[in-house]
């Protein structure tokens, strides 16, 4: 990897982190995968450190809008006294909830993390990745407090787990040999307009 290459990483970290915060997490775990690929070890430190160095300078730019509108560095999430609970994260209220779970309006989600399951056998480094942007992904969001966050309409928090979720679908879609998914996506379209009743009743 050359030191043009890291700094392009490092910008794409650090962009991530100005549109938006959660997906650095994201662009954490595949620059990770990326790098520790990189040899000799010393060489991976040089390049890791360089990616670091960038995203903390474009991210920068976020803690001085913060500084300049609020006159702190914290999100304004927190000012305004939203926070975190990284010890009693509700996963159940943001998989399941009436409405806005994740795998109640969507579940597809949670076959696809099924895929991504029977896909260790077969490729372990790429459902490996997905899984754990999912699982980060889902930590964050089930740890941060206001419903609105975790929970709403859709999950829309989780559209960035879409790509990686999509891997396990498509395993599962590609090694079957019964047509069950045209069955299943009937059923799964009328849920979907289910879901979008209740998201008008309840807004």
């Amino acid at each position: 990897m050359t030191w043009k290459q890291s700094i392009a990483l490092g910008a794409s970290l650090g962009l991530l982190g100005l549109i938006r915060n959660q997906d650095v997490l994201t662009g954490v775990v595949l620059l990770s995968s990326l790098l520790w690929r990189v040899k000799p070890r010393i060489l991976m430190i040089q390049n890791l450190s360089l990616v670091i160095l960038v995203a903390i300078g474009i991210g920068s730019i976020q803690l001085a809008t913060n500084w300049t509108l609020f006159h702190s560095w914290q999100s304004p999430y927190i000012i305004n006294g939203q926070s975190l609970s990284w010890f009693s994260p509700d996963f159940i209220r943001v998989l399941f909830s009436q409405g806005n779970g994740l795998f109640r309006y969507a579940p597809l989600a949670a076959i696809s993390v099924f895929g991504l399951l029977l896909l260790l056998k077969v490729d372990r480094g790429i459902a490996s990745i997905c899984l754990l942007v999912f699982f980060c992904q889902l930590y964050v969001i089930a740890s941060w407090a206001p419903e609105i966050v975790g929970g709403p309409y859709g999950s829309r928090m989780f559209v960035g787990t879409l790509p990686f979720l999509g891997v396990g679908l498509a395993h599962i879609l590609t090694t079957t040999k019964l047509p069950w998914w045209l069955f299943a996506t009937a059923l799964l379209f009328t849920w979907n307009l289910y879901q979008i009743g209740v998201m008008l009743i309840r807004w």
